[in-house]
């Protein structure tokens, strides 16, 4: 039994249909994916950007204690 069998049942323009619109979902899925991974990424290195920032701060001007 295959993903599409449940399919061969349905009127034949439902049976174009339905692979299609999964092929839609599945590439708008992937092209979510890859959104996130690229903001995730710039979101990671704005973090370690303020981080070394931060870092540099401290040592160079040091809190009185």
């Amino acid at each position: 039994m295959t993903a599409l069998d449940p399919i061969a049942g349905l009127p034949e323009p439902l049976q174009h249909k339905l692979p299609k619109m999964l092929q839609k979902i599945l590439r708008e899925e992937s092209e979510i994916r890859q959104l996130m991974h690229s903001r995730v990424h710039q979101l990671t290195t704005f973090i370690r950007q303020t981080a070394q920032q931060q870092q540099l701060e401290c040592y160079y001007n040091p809190v009185e204690q």
